[in-house]
Order: structure tokens, then C-alpha cells, then sequence
């Protein structure tokens, strides 16, 4: 399902931004 697949690029792209040293959650709230 293309919900599922979305969910995976989702999980993906917050997995590449923490290694990249980048907070997903915390630019959600706002902080650094």
C-alpha cells in the first residue's frame, strides 16, 4: 500500500537527517 510506502520514506528521511547530526523531532517543536 502506498500508505506503507510512504510511511518507510518517512522513517527513511528522519534517519538521514539524524545522521546528519539534525534533531527531526526537535525542528518540529521549534528548538534547536
Amino acid at each position: 500500500m502506498w500508505c506503507c510506502g510512504t510511511a518507510v520514506a518517512f522513517v527513511g528521511g528522519v534517519v538521514a537527517l539524524a545522521k546528519n547530526g539534525i534533531d527531526f523531532f526537535s525542528l518540529i517543536r521549534g528548538g534547536k
